[in-house]
């Protein structure tokens, strides 16, 4: 019963994905992360991947409450989980800003061609960037304990054991440590020269 929930997950996140790409006429969901430059944004791919796992745990949840005879909405989204996914968008709007305001000439930009997913952790010059692999560590840790206790919830559903029946909250802690990531990665966007 709990692969049936994972199931549903997988592919509710696939439909999303699908309906997506007739929209928008691309198949390619990376292209949801290139910046105007035409390189993977960083923070518009964390915000896809707290998204798509936000949206995979609700409905892999709501899948196995269904199998247990609950059919209300899961209720209310817990305090961390809200401020993860406000942190993703707020880093992404706060990084758009930023690169919007130290646009390169259009002469330069025209030259661009698209880059390959290193850049989500490269400089424009190619060179590492710290403050990104940093906020992508604490994304990708924090992803995998999150999945880990959206797993565990669907085992307690689907187990009839007593206790929550919704969405699992994200350990505070880290999520000190993701906010720093991001608080970093936004630091350093903004010191750094065009």
């Amino acid at each position: 019963m709990e692969a049936i929930a994972l199931v549903v997950g997988v592919i509710v996140v696939v439909f999303i994905w699908a309906l997506l790409g007739i929209i928008s006429g691309t198949w390619n969901i990376f292209r949801f992360v290139q910046g105007a430059d035409h390189r993977p944004s960083t923070s518009k791919f964390q915000w896809l991947l707290w998204t798509i796992v936000v949206l995979f745990s609700y409905a892999a949840i709501y899948a196995a409450r269904v199998e247990r005879g609950h059919f209300e909405a899961l209720g209310t989204v817990p305090a961390n989980v809200l401020i993860a996914l406000g942190l993703t968008t707020a880093t992404m709007a706060v990084a758009q800003g930023i690169a919007a305001r130290q646009k390169q000439p259009a002469a330069a930009a025209a030259q661009l061609t698209p880059s390959s997913l290193g850049y989500l952790v490269k400089e424009n010059d190619g060179s590492p960037d710290l403050s990104k692999a940093q906020m992508l560590a604490w994304t990708f840790i924090a992803l995998g304990i999150y999945l880990l206790l959206v797993s565990n919830q669907i085992q307690q559903i689907v187990a009839d054991a007593p206790g929550s029946l919704g969405l699992p909250d994200i350990d505070g802690a880290l999520m000190v440590l993701m906010g720093l990531g991001q608080g970093g990665y936004v630091a350093k966007k903004i010191v750094s020269p065009p």
